[in-house]
């Protein structure tokens, strides 16, 4: 019997070899990209339903970490377009 907290977790959609490099790409821009959680830290900040004075609910949400995350984030899918933008033969 194996322990379900040792099972790795899969992705619903895994890389297939047999996909065209730009799905590949987009697949992993994605993945890497992915900013769910910032993006809802903010949602919910911007919401009017907590209260943003509470110290613990400001650390709890990070506003200032989520953004740094999205800006980081951001910075690195422009340097991979720019990237690829100038060596279009690896695509």
């Amino acid at each position: 019997m194996t322990d379900a907290s040792h099972t790795p977790p899969t992705h619903p959609k895994a890389v297939d070899a047999e996909m065209p490099p730009h799905a590949k790409l987009l697949f992993y821009l994605d993945a890497t990209l992915e900013s769910d959680r910032e993006f809802a830290a903010i949602e919910y900040a911007a919401s009017g339903m907590l209260d943003l004075t509470h110290a613990e609910t400001l650390k709890e949400l990070d506003l200032d970490g989520a953004l740094r995350t999205i800006q980081c984030k951001a910075e690195i899918a422009r340097q991979m377009i720019r990237w690829l933008a100038e060596h279009p033969n690896h695509l």
